[in-house]
């Protein structure tokens, strides 16, 4: 038998991961003792490397444990969400044909180019926007910063968001979201929301660069410096 310590070890798993599955009910250790320590036998390394390749891939936990119930259709469920990112990548696909079409109505210096990214963990917190009515991007994403930050979580990049469709014509749902190093063990609380998580795989991703802005802000970066000198200059006479 092997002490949760050394099972963590072992895993690849956290500690507290641990201990979070077992309340869930995902892995439970084979004994407790008296005293109340957990032991796990090597027997369950395979389940918990699997729990952990599946959280990897981006399978809720929820997902996870409805997979380790029907281990015969463990690819179904990867498949399943294979094709769930596929067509999110699709949808950025689109999103990006038209974000180029709006910048070319506006008449600005542009490029689209390519990028390779790594496969990328994140938390999203999902916030309902009703009748149109568009509310502060700063609020949710803050809120859910504040949580990441407490929770012990590091923030990797730049937030991002994503628009859901809902069965009310007049409601939009919207995903904000943060990219993290890791995907929480534990759910993040965040009182009367819903929280995801989930990793983005490795994929080629289009981007855009608008290049009258970037002139625009070189332009003012130079004018600062150049007062700022002049500044100078003035206090040393």
């Amino acid at each position: 038998m092997m002490r949760i310590g050394e099972f963590a070890l072992a895993s690849g798993l956290t500690v507290k991961a641990l201990h979070h599955y077992d309340a869930i009910d995902l892995l439970k250790p084979a004994r407790v003792t008296a005293n109340g320590y957990r032991t796990y036998s090597p027997r369950q390394l395979r389940e918990a490397a699997t729990i952990r390749a599946l959280r990897n891939i981006g399978l809720a936990l929820d997902t996870v444990a409805e997979a380790l119930s029907n281990p015969h259709y463990i690819n179904s469920f990867i498949e399943r969400h294979r094709a769930h990112v596929a067509d999110e990548r699709a949808r950025q696909d689109a999103d990006a044909a038209q974000g180029s079409a709006l910048i070319d109505s506006l008449e600005l210096d542009y490029t689209v180019r390519r990028r390779s990214m790594p496969a990328q963990h994140w938390v999203g917190l999902q916030h309902e926007i009703r009748n149109l009515e568009l509310e502060q991007v700063e609020s949710p994403l803050a809120t859910l910063r504040m949580a990441l930050t407490e929770a012990g979580h590091t923030i990797s990049g730049p937030w991002w968001t994503t628009l859901r469709q809902t069965a009310e014509a007049e409601v939009v749902e919207v995903l904000f979201c943060w990219p993290t190093t890791q995907i929480p063990a534990e759910p993040v609380g965040i009182s009367g929301t819903i929280v995801e998580s989930g990793t983005l795989p490795g994929r080629d991703e289009l981007f855009v660069t608008l290049e009258n802005i970037r002139r625009r802000f070189r332009s003012r970066r130079s004018r600062r410096r150049s007062r700022t000198d002049r500044d100078d200059r003035a206090s040393k006479r």
